[in-house]
């Protein structure tokens, strides 16, 4: 039931802080405080508890004596304690918040049983669903919201035009709802639903701007800094990231979530033991739900701790017998010890229990390849990838099998697949030892692609048992060995006596080359990545990647003259270094010389020892451009099939479709496109003078123009991961690299509709 308008005393404004305060004391494990607002005479704070579907409401409204009540959705041990812990801080609190008309100090509350009423907002409302599918986490703010109905009016129509695409429309929308006379809960759905439409947008730039000025508004909102944790995460800046997450651990230190991400923050800027550490009291908590010990198992594993990793696995196992995390988990550790039989067995009953899932055959077939049936565990990879074409893990594993199987052109196709997705190519041992066995199965060896894999090499040898030959195939055999069942991009071996460890390599050079180029998208200003990619080739004069993540850069501003020069200066360094060939056959690309591209391309690939992926759209654009239709189609087409985020691609797609002639092609094509880039494709329609959404309804004379017009505004950018363009006016626009798809405005009203109140 909503409450009325406030008839009485209501609470004197500028108390904000001392509420939160008093809302939330230290908590119980696993409890999450969510916010608070203020309703004329009443105060609210919301809690999220250690399982799901538990939550909680704190309600303190004026009366004789203060009413003080703790609402539960679920009946819960921790209930208890909750209340107890509340109570006594509102008892504390009380008597300095300010009244128009006073009362007297906080008595007991009017029930310290929990009741079975429904949480604020449903958990289970399909609605909510919706939004938080849509918006993340920050969608639990337009929840509470939706609850007032003179809130509910503005934030529909602004959801509906943002919706539809209409950035500026919904925007506009929003303001009345930011005013410092609207209600708490309203400003708080505001600045968050500003910040992700911008965010999704790809305004990359005014998302990190409307971010900082909603935690200017609310400094004290864990979710906000939550937010901006990973935002900073996402756009490759891990030292901003981590502070981000330390406020919010400050703010919420009883959320597990909040934990999880600052212990991931932690172990992004190397910081293994203390991640580790923070965990502890999560680890030990023997009330921590299912879904947490499968996020705690997971980060366990990304840091190194396998045993503990293990044992919270089994955890959940325990619990639950057939969780398919879990039984994912403790296969995927069988299989980096060498134990085929556990592989095997956890791998029979992750297919049983989600046969979906791809995970189950590759340990079904790393368990095969142990054993050394090569033949069977193809048929287990190839299973896995019919339900996963861009499994990475299954590629990698694949092109070992047909290694065994005499098939190394096949191999070396696989094993380049696989490690496409690892953020450091270099430091994919197994990737790149395959890569190498095949090329010297095929007599093409060029040698160790670059200095940062041969010391890599050499950290696996010396494991005992160090290996003394010198010859490069039998070293590379070794490595395999030593890696035993693990084919993922973190190394691991296993030491004489049994225990399972990380191997522990040093720094390379580009996991900072490309957070410094994505510091151009953080600021849409490109000399702080000119000055920090300058840096990074006085640190590593022997390194080609700076200058190649600088010719990309310049490459992505449309300045061939630049990238050139850049692209140059990486071949005098290293004159195999691939993305230097595929950057000057860019250059030659956009400079009008097709022909001179396609040998450039394929020049490089006999000196680098194959083709790099970006490879493929250049060479693809270049053939289309010299007129070469088929051959341009097929190269194009495999490159979206491998990286569906690589927007050049598609737009060079659509251009092939309709220089073939076939319109509905080109549609369907752009159409794939806008669903993994609404706001790119929705700004080339602006840019022509089209209202968004109109490509449905675009005339067939117009696709060209379009399809040329989205081509000109990604200048020189043909990535995947890094995707950036300009609008007509030059403004700086990126498409996030895993941009949630908008619900149909269909669903949207029915989600809508709520229902948001008890």
């Amino acid at each position: 039931m909503k409450d009325r308008a406030p008839e009485g005393p209501v609470l004197a404004p500028g108390q904000e802080a001392l509420i939160r305060t008093m809302a939330r004391p230290p908590l119980p494990t696993g409890w999450t405080f969510l916010g608070a607002s203020i309703a004329g005479s009443v105060v609210r704070a919301r809690y999220r508890g250690p399982r799901e579907g538990l939550a909680a409401e704190l309600r303190v409204a004026h009366g004789e004596p203060l009413s003080v009540q703790v609402r539960a959705s679920l009946a819960h041990p921790s209930v208890s304690a909750l209340t107890a812990a509340l109570v006594a801080s509102v008892r504390a609190h009380a008597p300095s918040l300010q009244w128009s008309v006073p009362v007297p100090s906080a008595e007991a509350p009017e029930s310290n049983s929990p009741t079975l009423d429904p949480p604020p907002v449903p958990e289970k409302s399909p609605g909510r669903e919706v939004l938080l599918r849509w918006l993340g986490p920050l969608g639990e703010y337009l929840c509470r919201a939706l609850a007032h109905e003179p809130v509910k009016a503005t934030l529909t129509t602004a959801l509906l035009a943002l919706q539809s695409g209409d950035l500026p429309a919904g925007l506009a929308a929003l303001e009345a709802l930011r005013a410092p006379e609207a209600p708490t809960d309203a400003r708080l759905a505001a600045e968050a639903l500003r910040f992700e439409a911008l965010r999704l947008r790809g305004c990359a730039l005014e998302a990190r701007e409307a971010l900082d000025e909603a935690l200017r508004r609310f400094p004290e909102e864990a979710p906000l800094h939550e937010a901006s944790s990973a935002l900073h995460a996402a756009l490759h800046a891990p030292d901003e990231a981590l502070a981000s997450a330390h406020r919010a651990l400050e703010l919420a230190p009883h959320a597990p979530g909040t934990t999880l991400r600052c212990a991931r923050a932690l172990l992004a800027v190397g910081r293994t033991d203390e991640a580790v550490a923070l965990l502890g009291p999560l680890t030990d908590d023997p009330h921590a739900s299912d879904a947490l010990l499968r996020d705690l198992a997971s980060v366990h594993l990304e840091a190194g701790a396998f045993t503990v990793a293990e044992a919270l696995a089994l955890r959940v196992l325990s619990r639950t017998p057939e969780d398919p995390t879990a039984l994912e988990a403790l296969g995927t550790l069988g299989a980096w010890l060498g134990d085929a039989s556990t592989a095997r067995s956890h791998g029979e009953a992750l297919t049983r229990a989600a046969p979906e899932r791809p995970s189950g055959d590759v340990l079904l077939g790393a368990a095969a390849m142990l054993e050394g049936d090569a033949e069977g565990a193809l048929g287990c990879f190839d299973q896995a990838l019919s339900r996963a074409p861009g499994d990475p893990l299954a590629r990698v594993w694949r092109a070992e099998a047909l290694l065994r199987l005499g098939r190394a052109e096949d191999a070396l196709a696989a094993a380049r697949l696989g490690g496409e997705h690892s953020d450091d190519l270099t430091r994919h041992v197994a990737a790149q030892t395959l890569t190498a066995l095949a090329q010297a199965r095929l007599g093409a060896f060029p040698g160790l692609p670059d200095e940062a894999f041969a010391q890599a090499l050499e950290a696996l040898h010396r494991t005992p048992p160090a290996l003394v030959s010198r010859d490069p195939t039998a070293r590379l055999e070794d490595a395999l060995r030593k890696l035993r069942g693990n084919r993922s991009e973190g190394a691991t071996y296993v030491t004489p006596e049994g225990a399972l460890v990380r191997l522990s390599l040093g720094p390379t050079v580009r996991v900072p080359a490309k957070r410094a180029l994505w510091r151009f998208v953080a600021t849409g200003d490109p000399q702080p990545a000119v000055r920090a990619l300058e840096s990074l080739a006085d640190a590593f004069p022997e390194a080609p990647e700076p200058f190649t993540y600088l010719g990309e850069l310049h490459l992505d501003l449309g300045d061939t003259s630049r990238a050139r020069g850049c692209f140059e200066r990486a071949l005098e360094r290293y004159p195999r270094a691939r993305w230097a060939y595929i950057g000057l056959g860019a250059v030659a690309t956009l400079e009008g010389r097709p022909a001179e591209a396609l040998d450039t391309l394929r020049h490089g690939a006999e000196r680098a020892g194959g083709e790099g992926p970006t490879a493929v759209v250049w060479r693809g654009e270049a053939l289309r451009l010299l007129g070469r239709l088929p051959e341009a189609r097929e190269a194009l087409a495999l490159a979206v099939e491998r990286h569906p985020s690589r927007c050049g691609a598609w737009v060079n797609l659509a251009l092939v479709h309709l220089a073939e002639g076939d319109l509905s092609r080109a549609r369907v094509t752009l159409a794939r496109l806008r669903t993994r880039a609404k706001g790119f494709v929705d700004d080339g329609l602006g840019a022509l003078g089209h209202a968004p959404g109109a490509w449905r309804t675009l005339p067939d004379a117009r696709l060209p123009v379009l399809a040329e017009a989205l081509l000109a505004m990604l200048r020189g950018n043909r990535s995947g991961s890094c995707v950036t363009y300009f609008t007509p006016e030059g403004v700086l626009r990126t498409v996030p690299p895993r941009e949630a798809p908008s619900p149909s405005k269909r669903a949207l009203r029915a989600a809508l509709r709520g229902p948001w109140a008890p």
